[in-house]
């Protein structure tokens, strides 16, 4: 009887290992044909590039697009807008760990997967009730939408995958606590609707000859299903350093906005009036200045100016007296009557202060 414990768990290990290589490698063939995580991939925006047709589409598209709307996007977050109308932070799905359940007298086993994805679609309503209520005040919109936004996005919802080819059956996980080296998962139906069982691990980490975590908990299943029951599982995954959602779109931002501005210059196409629009490059009268208006409302916002009121979108550059120029709507504390603020930006000395356009003096 002892024998055949030992050769089971032999056999099990050896599924495993056999497992986890294979899903290395096919990560490895995804992200070769794919690209990786981190951005690192080159797209195929060159073909864009020479369609003149369809760039001038693109073009279309971007332009009818309100600065507004342009402006209040969050940038903590990468957001793209799906074809429902919502707003939806782009998910990274992550395989968290492969390995085997078995149950206390090694009668029975069966294989298991534990993938997460980071990430969730905000409804259009909700934004349309945020701009709502706070009609006309942008840096309000931007700061109510970009917190709702990493709300969703500080989420995590995984899948689990019991079961072979064939026998196999999935549920969805809520993830109760999520830590480097402890997890707790509530495990509901396929549909979400049904909280069907729990997963609690805690990993082991090695750093020798392969960078790795051992995962050992339980699973408790209470369906109708074969895998109903408590089970003990055991899975590996490897380390990995899992940055912030912040911390990935910020990264991927850079990269995105580093080929808008490579592309811009090569000439004046849509490349370049995209950048334009983002403030990566100038305009024709602006190419004198020393910093760009990306920068310049950089400045404003770490500026004495927001105790004031509002950063609008409407930005504009003086070359006569080198400085950009940035609507605000003032705070009610300090709105002065026949007024027009604006946070003006010194490219010289990159500091910005408060014109009240109304007497011309600068506070």
């Amino acid at each position: 009887m002892e024998t055949n414990k030992i050769l089971v768990s032999v056999f099990l290990t050896l599924v495993l290992m056999i497992s986890v290589l294979a899903s290395v490698n096919l990560v490895s063939a995804k992200e070769a044909k794919f690209g990786a995580l981190d951005g690192n991939s080159e797209d195929n925006s060159d073909e864009t590039e020479n369609n003149e047709a369809q760039s001038d589409e693109v073009d279309e598209e971007v332009e009818s697009v309100s600065e507004e709307e342009t402006e209040i996007l969050p940038e903590e977050v990468e957001i793209e807008e799906t074809e429902d109308g919502s707003i939806k932070n782009k998910a990274y799905p992550i395989i968290l760990a492969i390995g085997f359940a078995e149950n206390d007298d090694n009668t029975a086993a069966f294989p298991i997967k534990i993938s997460l994805q980071r990430g969730a679609s905000v409804n259009w309503q909700e934004v349309n009730k945020i701009r709502e209520e706070n009609n006309g005040n942008d840096e309000k919109i931007q700061q109510e939408i970009q917190n709702i936004v990493q709300e969703y996005a500080n989420k995590y919802k995984g899948k689990l995958t019991v079961g072979l080819n064939g026998e196999q059956k999935h549920y969805t996980l809520d993830v109760i606590n999520y830590e480097e080296n402890h997890v707790e998962f509530d495990v509901y139906s396929q549909d979400g609707k049904e909280k069907v069982g729990t997963i609690t691990a805690d990993a082991t980490s090695y750093d020798k000859i392969t960078p790795m975590k051992v995962w050992k908990g339980t699973l408790n299943l209470e369906d109708e299903s074969d895998y109903s029951g408590e089970w003990q599982i055991t899975a590996i995954s490897r380390k990995a350093n899992f940055l912030t959602v912040k911390e990935i779109a910020k990264e991927k931002v850079a990269k995105i906005e580093s080929k808008i501005q490579s592309k811009a210059e090569k000439g004046k196409g849509f490349w370049y009036r995209l950048a334009l629009r983002l403030g990566l490059v100038k305009e024709a009268d602006e190419e004198n200045s020393l910093i760009t208006k990306k920068e310049a409302i950089e400045i404003a916002k770490n500026s004495d100016c927001i105790n004031e009121g509002t950063l609008k979108s409407n930005v504009f550059y003086n070359s006569n007296t080198k400085t950009w120029w940035i609507d605000m709507n003032p705070n009610d504390e300090t709105k002065k009557e026949i007024c027009n603020p604006a946070c003006v930006v010194s490219e010289e000395t990159k500091t910005a202060e408060i014109n009240w356009r109304c007497t011309g003096l600068v506070q």
